[in-house]
Parts: structure tokens; C-alpha cells; sequence
């Protein structure tokens, strides 16, 4: 079984069998390229007779991703949606389809994993936030631009602001690490602020779940106790996969 994570700027994968991954890599890509890059990654994968994608891309890019396995491999792809319950796990959206599917099967990987009240955070070109109680209750969650779009947006909205690979510091001496250090700071207290304040509502032994690719990076800052996964997202698609979609 082919699993697939389509995010906004890359794609995560895993083959799997016998619930465990066999094969799995990571490829950063952009609209024009993925043809191309499906060609170079999946030329040394054996062909799958299933394939499950989680793709919060856009219809075009799942057009394309369509019809290269349909091409290539004569296998038809599976692009799971949210789904009101699934895996013990119930959705807090009165539309569930209208939930990432990201962020679903991220939830479905942390609940079937640890069967416990958690709060995961996703920390990729945009950020996501959410909670689930002891019983498998979604409560509802939150989204907020990642550290590279924060800043972008004050390149963007400002004539004498620029980003570039600046230094992360307590407090800055130029300019781009000012920008870097400041996006990073607030972003990384933000969400353990959040984090606190659910722990107060739900109790301290909450699990904080962090994923995605700048996930190591913000958490180094947490105070607080918490466990990376970033394979959460794949995980959970396999139990979509495993408990039907």
C-alpha cells in the first residue's frame, strides 16, 4: 500500500506493509515539477495495488498525481476525505469534508496511537492547531500563517522590510534577524501559550503532538513536555486506509 501527504509546498510518502513502513521519503515541489518528480521518486518503488493520498493541494495538482498512477502504474488513487467519525475519533466540523484532511488524518494518527486527550500541532507553510478530549471528541482547532509566510507577509506589506536566512537571537542587531528571530519567537511562544491554556481546560497531562517541517525547529522553545511525530499524518492515513473511508 502507497501512502501519500500532499502538502501546499511538499509531499510526503511511505510504502507500507504489514503496518510498518518499508519505504518512505520526502520531496519539496512545485506545480509544474510534480509529473517530473513523481517520475524520479517512484520509478524505484514497486507498484502498489493501493494507494491512499491525503492532498490539500489544488485540483490541478491532483489531476496530474491522477493520472501519472493511472498511467504508470494502471492503479486507480484513493484522495481520502474527513469524515464526521472514523477510528474512534469524531469530527468537531458540522461539514466534515470541510476539515483539512491533513489535519484529520494527522488526529486519526495521534488518537489511534495514544488513545488519550491530545493536542497536536502542524507545523508546515501554515501552522494548525487542534485538540481532542479523552474520548475521541474533536473540540475544534485553530490555523495561523507558518514562520515562512509570516515572513513573507512583512516583505510583501512593507517597503524597507526583507527576509532572507537570518540568525535566531534573543534580541537583534539587522534587519533579517530581526525578521527571522521575531516570526520565530512569536510563533513558537503563541503556541505553547495555547497549549497551556488547554492543558488548564482539559487537564496537564494533555498530550502536546508536534509534525511537519518546521515543527523540531519551534518546539526546541517549549517549555513543556512533548512528543514528535512526524510521521503522524501517513499514520493516520493508513488507519483511514486500514478502518475504511
Amino acid at each position: 500500500m502507497l501512502l501519500i501527504d500532499i502538502g501546499n509546498t511538499c509531499f510526503k510518502w511511505a510504502v507500507s506493509s504489514e503496518d510498518e513502513f518499508v519505504q518512505k521519503g520526502i520531496k519539496c515541489y512545485q506545480s509544474a515539477e510534480i509529473t517530473d518528480l513523481f517520475d524520479e521518486v517512484f520509478s524505484s518503488v514497486s507498484v502498489q495495488k493501493r494507494i491512499y493520498i491525503s492532498c490539500v493541494a489544488s485540483e490541478n495538482i491532483k489531476q496530474k498525481i491522477e493520472c501519472w498512477f493511472k498511467k504508470n502504474w494502471q492503479v486507480n488513487s484513493v484522495f481520502v476525505v474527513s469524515q464526521a467519525s472514523q477510528a474512534g475519533l469524531f469530527n468537531a466540523y458540522n461539514d466534515a469534508e470541510k476539515l483539512g484532511v491533513d489535519r484529520w488524518c494527522a488526529m486519526i494518527g495521534a488518537w489511534v496511537k495514544y488513545k488519550k486527550a491530545f493536542c497536536i500541532i502542524d507545523c508546515g507553510t501554515a501552522v494548525t492547531l487542534d485538540v481532542v478530549d479523552n474520548e475521541g471528541h474533536h473540540l475544534g482547532g485553530l490555523i495561523m500563517p507558518g514562520l515562512t509566510m509570516m515572513q513573507a507577509a512583512l516583505s510583501q506589506g512593507t517597503a524597507g522590510i526583507s527576509h532572507g536566512s537570518g540568525e535566531r537571537l534573543e534580541l537583534a542587531k539587522k534587519t533579517t534577524d530581526a525578521v527571522n528571530s521575531g516570526c520565530y519567537q512569536l510563533l513558537s511562544s503563541g503556541l505553547e501559550m495555547m497549549l497551556n491554556k488547554h492543558r488548564l481546560m482539559l487537564g496537564n497531562d494533555l498530550l502536546c503532538i508536534v509534525t511537519g517541517g518546521d515543527g523540531a525547529e519551534l518546539s526546541k522553545q517549549f517549555k513543556c513536555d512533548y512528543i514528535f511525530e512526524p510521521d503522524v499524518i501517513l499514520y493516520g492515513l493508513q488507519q483511514a486506509a486500514i478502518t475504511g473511508l
